[in-house]
């Protein structure tokens, strides 16, 4: 008890809902005539008076020892297990009850010594480490058996980098949910939970809620694929937007409808969204959605789905590095209107173009006032470049069987 003297004043508190009456005989019963001097009790115990079970419990949750005292004294009254476990629940507050029935039955079996190290015991750095080095899965399996871990898991840097999230039927035409998460530094062990039955969503959304609301959760890409009803959509974003901060996330894949990729966007941390993938809308609101924060910050954005009339939104893209789109059709003064944007923006480095219904080669080279155009010898791509005013850059263009893409190059790159 020396090394935790806190754990007298949790059992003072406890023992008190008793009656205060014969405390001081009930500790000597319980740990020995020598654990505490008479005088040095009573100290302890008007300093008790002024605790709420509000600073009992912080005791508890920073030094889980000084439980096991209040534990030992219910064993040594041949409390039943049931009981112990509700007196102490009312009288301290919640209690890791995995915890509370490990050292019940240990003191029952006639083991009493307080002291001995568990798992939950060791420093919180060193927990820390173990934490950040173990896979997901063993995580998961930790968290189940120990309390005290699932605190430090939620606490510690996790050491996953990408989720990836699909909500699809599988062959048997059954609405499934499946997980995929990769450990950073394990590049070909992705971890794999697979979601079935009635509750298969909820159980998934939770898991992943279990994760994201750790505040440190750093990734590097987050892929949201579902092929079901858009209610999944929107319980996602309900559950992003029940944690108490913006998830950090570098590349953003949202594969859902438009007007919710707006609301789920709205979830991440700008400062850390530098990439998003659009893809499988019905329609998209780019007016409202170049208004965010989020895509201010971006330096990159693709749109899986041809945009009718994107050109009419061409002016949100200029602050941009890089941008992949697909579009329907394409004229040359659209094409002119991307040149504009390389020569007005040094920023923009790259626009890939998908496209079918396009002019051809020729009008091409001539309306953009290419030179050095190049065929290969399969046909497979044209290219040609155009020298950009005052400045020693210049654009490549390349022209192939999808589409066009213009490409910001010095002359210290390969041609």
């Amino acid at each position: 008890m020396k090394k935790h003297p806190s754990a007298i004043e949790v059992f003072v508190f406890y023992e008190r809902e008793k009656g205060e009456s014969d405390l001081y005989q009930r500790i000597c019963d319980v740990l020995g005539k020598n654990i505490i001097s008479e005088e040095d009790f009573k100290i302890v115990c008007d300093k008790v008076k002024n605790m709420k079970q509000r600073d009992i419990g912080q005791l508890v949750v920073r030094d889980l020892t000084n439980l096991r005292i209040c534990i030992l004294s219910e064993v040594k009254n041949k409390k039943s297990i049931s009981e112990s476990l509700l007196s102490i629940s009312n009288t301290i507050g919640k209690i890791d009850n995995q915890d509370f029935e490990f050292w019940f039955e240990r003191f029952s079996s006639g083991n009493l010594e307080l002291d001995q190290k568990m798992f939950s015991d060791l420093p919180i750095e060193t927990l820390g480490i173990i934490a950040e080095k173990l896979d997901f899965g063993s995580q998961i399996k930790l968290r189940s058996v120990s309390r005290g871990f699932w605190h430090v898991v939620n606490q510690a840097r996790p050491s996953i980098d990408r989720i990836w999230c699909s909500f699809h039927e599988n062959d048997n035409s059954k609405k499934v949910a499946k997980i995929t998460v990769r450990q950073i530094g394990h590049l070909l062990n992705n971890f794999k939970q697979l979601y079935t039955g009635e509750d298969f969503s909820e159980r998934a959304l939770n898991n992943m809620k279990t994760l994201l609301k750790n505040p440190r959760f750093q990734l590097k890409t987050f892929e949201w694929k579902n092929n079901l009803s858009s209610e999944f959509d929107e319980r996602l974003i309900d559950m992003l937007n029940s944690l108490n901060h913006q998830i950090e996330i570098v590349h953003l894949v949202a594969r859902l409808n438009g007007e919710l990729v707006i609301d789920l966007v709205k979830t991440m941390k700008p400062e850390t969204l530098e990439q998003i993938d659009f893809g499988n809308y019905d329609s998209i609101d780019v007016d409202r959605l170049a208004q965010l924060e989020q895509w201010k910050k971006a330096k990159y954005v693709s749109f899986f789905e041809a945009i009718p009339d994107f050109f009419r939104y061409l002016h949100h893209f200029q602050r941009l590095e890089r941008v992949d789109i697909a579009v329907e059709p394409l004229s040359l003064d659209d094409l002119l209107l991307v040149k504009k944007c390389f020569i007005q923006n040094n920023k923009l480095k790259s626009f890939s173009i998908d496209v079918e219904d396009r002019p051809v080669e020729p009008e091409i080279f001539e309306a953009l006032d290419l030179s050095d155009i190049y065929f290969d010898e399969k046909g497979a791509y044209f290219c040609g470049r155009y020298d950009i005013p005052g400045s020693i850059e210049y654009l490549k263009v390349t022209i192939t069987l999808d589409g066009i893409d213009f490409d910001r190059k010095t002359e210290e790159e390969d041609y």
